[in-house]
C-alpha cells in the first residue's frame, strides 16, 4: 500500500488535525478527526477517452473512523463554506500530492452503529466555479490578460497555488500569455446601456464557464498535484521534458522552469482491455467572431439635450479647422422673456450634429479638416477568394442666412462640401474636383429656402419666441460593396466649406446629419484541414476564443507590453510550440489535432499496480513497447492500485495536409 496522511486544517483558525491511514499504527494519535478506514482513501482525477479533455478534475473521497457511535461526531465539518475545511494529502515524507477542500454539502453516516465510518468528499475546487461570478465587474468591461483571468479564476477555488503552464500555441511575436490580452465584454451577453446611461445590466458569464473556454481554446488540459497547477498542451504531454512559464496564484510572472516527467513501466493486476483508435482525415475548426458590422454610426456626430447625452466630439481630431454643432433642423429660436427686451435670447435648437467649420477657399482648403481620431484597422481577408467590402453612407447639411436657391441654381454651391474616404494611402472616395474618384464620389445636393414665424400669438412681447428657420444646402451620397483589397487603416475627413471667394461667407459650418460606415465580411472562422490518407474520421472544434485583426468585435487577442506599440498583424501570427510557422490561430489549432493523433493507436483501461499521479508517462508492451499518456486516473492508495485510462503517446509534425 501507499502510506498518506490526510491533513484537514481549519482556515479560519488555521489548526491542523491528522488523519492517518489505519495501516500506519505508528502514526496514530488521538485527534478529534481520527484515523482513515481502510480502503477508503481514493483519489480522482476525471478525464476522458481521448486526449482532449480540458478540466482534469479531481477529488479525494475518504472515510473517518468513529469508534463510540457518537451522534454527528463530525457534523462540525458541515458549515455551507466551501473554502472552510483544507485537506491536504501528503506522502509518508511529507511531500503534498494534493489539496483541496471539504465540500461544504455533503454529509452522511448510519444512524445507529456501535462503529461507523463517516464518508467525506474534499474537491480541488473547481466545480465550486459554477455559478459564480467574478466579484469585480472590471473582469467583465476592461482588457485582462488570459493569465489574470486563469490565475483569478483558480484563485477562487481558494487553492493559492503557483501556475505550471506549459502552452499548445504561442505568439508569432514571442509575446507571453501574461502579454495576450482580451476584453471583458467577450464574457457578457445582452449588454443593454440604461435609458439615462447611469449604469447597465447584462447577462455574465460563469467563473467556470470563462475558465473552461480558456483552458479548451488553448489546447491545453488543466489540474492540480503536488501543490500546483498545471496548464499543459495537449501537443507537449508526449514529453519527457516540459518547459513551463510559472506565475504566482496573483498572475504575477516568475520565470521559466524545466519539469522532467517521470516514465514508469506499468503492470496490471489483470488483462487491461485494449482498443484501437484511428486518425483523423479532417479536422474542422471553427469560430464566430460575433462582429458589429456597424464601424461607425450615429454616435460619432449626434448629440441631445440630456445631461448624459453622448459626446461625438470625442471621435474626432481637428486639423487647421474647428468643430461646431448645429441643429439638425435648422432651426434657431429667439425668446423675449421680459417686458421691453430689445435683444433676445439666441439658442439653435435641439437634437445637434456636429461637424467642421471655419470657411475656407479653394486656395486654402487641403490640410484643413476633421478626422476620425481613431481610425478603423481593416485586415484583408484571408482567403484570396473572398474581398471585405464598406457600405457607406454620408448625409452632409450647411445652413444659410444669405444663400439662395438662385446662386444654388448656377452652380455656386456645387463644391461647397468635400470629404475623402481613404483607406491607407489609397483613396476609395473623394469629390475633390480634382481626384480620379470624382465621379463615383459627388454628392447629390438639394438647396431648401428657409421660413421664418412666431411660434406663439401672445400679443404682450413677453415669453414670445421668434422661429428662425435657415436655408439649406444638403449633400447626399450612399456607395454600398466598396472593395479592400489590402489591409490598412480607414480614415474619414471632411472639410469645412469651400466658398468661391472669402468676400460673401455664405456658408460658415457643415454638419453631418447622418453618416454610416459598415463593414461586409465573413462572419466566422472557419478551416478544414484534411490529411491525404484513407481513413473517414472527422474532428469537429468550435473555439470561443478566435484571433481578429478586427476591432468591431470582442474576440480578439489584443498585445500589450510596456514601451510596445501593438501592430495589428501580430494578432492574426501563431505558431504551435516548437514549431517554425505563422498560422492564424484556428490553423494552428487544426494542425495540432492532427499531430497529436497522426496514426492508428492504441487505448489501454485497467488497473495498474502502485501509485501513478497525472503527471506520469507510461510504458507497456502490446506488440511493442509503447508509451502512453494519462488521460483518466482513479488512485486506491490503501490498496496500492491505480485505475488508468491511457492513450499510446503518438505524436508527429503531420505534413499531408492540404486546404
Amino acid at each position: 500500500m501507499k502510506q498518506v496522511r490526510i491533513k484537514i486544517m481549519d482556515t479560519e483558525s488555521e489548526v491542523y488535525v491528522d488523519v492517518i491511514d489505519v495501516n500506519d499504527p505508528l502514526l496514530w494519535n488521538d485527534a478529534i478527526e481520527n484515523q482513515a478506514a481502510k480502503s477508503s482513501v481514493k483519489l480522482t482525477y476525471e478525464g476522458s477517452d481521448d486526449k482532449y479533455q480540458s478540466l482534469m478534475t479531481s477529488s479525494l473521497v475518504f472515510d473517518l473512523l468513529v469508534k463510540d457511535g457518537a451522534d454527528g461526531k463530525f457534523y462540525h465539518l458541515f458549515t455551507g463554506s466551501e473554502t472552510r475545511y483544507q485537506v491536504d494529502l501528503t506522502d509518508e515524507n511529507n511531500v503534498l500530492l494534493w489539496r483541496g477542500f471539504l465540500l461544504p454539502d455533503q454529509y452522511s453516516e448510519p444512524y445507529k452503529s456501535p462503529t461507523l465510518f463517516v464518508s467525506m468528499t474534499a474537491t480541488d475546487g473547481i466545480g465550486v466555479l459554477e455559478g459564480k461570478e467574478f466579484p469585480d465587474t472590471a473582469y467583465y468591461t476592461t482588457d485582462r490578460s488570459i493569465i489574470d483571468y486563469l490565475c483569478k479564476a483558480l484563485e477562487m477555488t481558494g487553492l493559492k497555488q503557483d501556475l505550471y503552464f506549459c502552452p499548445s500555441i504561442v505568439a508569432g511575436n514571442g509575446f507571453r500569455w501574461d502579454e495576450i490580452y482580451v476584453n471583458g465584454r467577450l464574457y457578457t451577453e445582452d449588454y443593454e446601456e440604461e435609458e439615462f446611461g447611469i449604469g447597465g445590466s447584462w447577462e455574465r458569464d460563469t467563473v467556470y464557464d470563462v475558465l473552461e473556454n480558456i483552458v479548451h481554446d488553448l489546447g491545453c488540459k488543466l489540474f492540480t498535484y503536488n501543490g500546483k497547477w498545471w496548464l499543459i498542451g495537449i501537443n507537449q504531454q508526449h514529453k519527457e521534458l516540459l518547459s513551463c512559464f510559472i506565475y504566482g496564484y496573483d498572475g504575477e510572472y516568475k520565470g521559466v522552469s524545466q519539469v522532467s516527467i517521470q516514465s514508469s513501466k506499468v503492470i496490471f493486476t489483470a488483462d487491461p482491455i485494449i482498443s484501437v483508435q484511428s486518425p483523423w482525415k479532417r479536422v474542422e475548426v471553427s469560430a464566430s467572431y460575433d462582429a458589429d458590422k456597424d464601424v461607425v454610426t450615429e454616435k460619432f456626430y449626434k448629440k441631445d439635450q440630456t445631461i448624459f447625452s453622448n459626446d461625438p466630439y470625442i471621435h474626432w481630431k481637428k486639423n487647421h479647422c474647428s468643430i461646431n454643432e448645429i441643429p439638425i433642423e435648422g432651426k434657431w429660436f429667439y425668446e423675449f422673456t421680459y417686458p421691453g427686451q430689445t435683444l433676445p435670447n439666441i439658442s439653435p435648437g435641439w437634437p445637434r450634429v456636429i461637424g467642421p467649420a471655419g470657411w475656407k477657399t479653394e486656395s486654402n482648403i487641403r490640410g484643413s479638416y476633421i478626422e476620425l481620431s481613431v481610425p478603423i484597422w481593416i485586415e484583408k481577408s484571408d482567403s484570396q477568394w473572398e474581398w471585405k467590402k464598406i457600405d457607406f453612407e454620408l448625409d452632409l447639411v450647411a445652413y444659410t442666412i444669405n444663400g439662395t436657391k438662385e446662386k444654388f441654381d448656377n452652380r455656386e454651391y456645387e463644391n461647397v462640401m468635400r470629404y475623402e474616404l481613404m483607406v491607407g494611402d489609397d483613396v476609395l472616395n473623394s469629390n475633390f474636383p480634382d481626384s480620379p474618384r470624382y465621379k463615383d464620389s459627388v454628392l447629390d445636393l438639394r438647396f431648401s429656402q428657409g421660413r421664418n414665424e412666431w411660434q406663439d400669438g401672445n400679443s404682450t412681447g413677453v415669453n414670445r419666441v421668434w422661429v428662425e428657420q435657415r436655408s439649406s444646402l444638403a449633400g447626399k451620397i450612399k456607395r454600398q460593396h466598396l472593395v479592400i483589397n489590402k489591409s490598412g487603416w480607414l480614415q474619414l475627413r471632411l472639410y469645412p466649406p469651400v466658398l468661391l471667394n472669402n468676400f460673401t461667407p455664405t456658408f460658415n459650418d457643415i454638419g453631418i446629419a447622418k453618416l454610416s460606415i459598415k463593414l461586409a465580411s465573413k462572419n466566422k472562422f472557419l478551416s478544414n484541414k484534411i490529411r491525404q490518407i484513407d481513413y473517414s474520421t472527422k474532428k469537429t472544434v468550435d473555439l470561443f476564443h478566435i484571433d481578429n485583426a478586427q476591432d468591431n468585435s470582442f474576440k480578439k487577442f489584443i498585445f500589450k507590453r510596456t514601451g510596445v506599440s501593438e501592430q495589428k498583424s501580430w494578432r492574426q501570427s501563431w505558431k504551435r510550440n516548437g514549431v517554425n510557422e505563422s498560422l492564424r490561430y484556428g490553423e494552428c489549432f487544426a494542425r495540432m489535432i492532427h499531430d497529436v493523433q497522426p496514426k492508428p493507436h492504441i487505448k489501454i483501461d485497467g488497473r495498474a499496480v502502485g501509485v501513478y499521479g497525472p503527471l506520469n508517462l507510461f510504458e507497456f508492451h502490446w506488440r511493442e513497447n509503447k508509451k502512453f499518456i494519462p488521460t483518466r486516473i482513479d488512485i486506491d492508495f490503501s490498496e496500492g492500485r491505480t485505475e488508468l485510462t491511457m492513450i499510446e503517446n503518438v505524436f508527429e509534425n503531420v505534413t499531408d495536409v492540404y486546404w
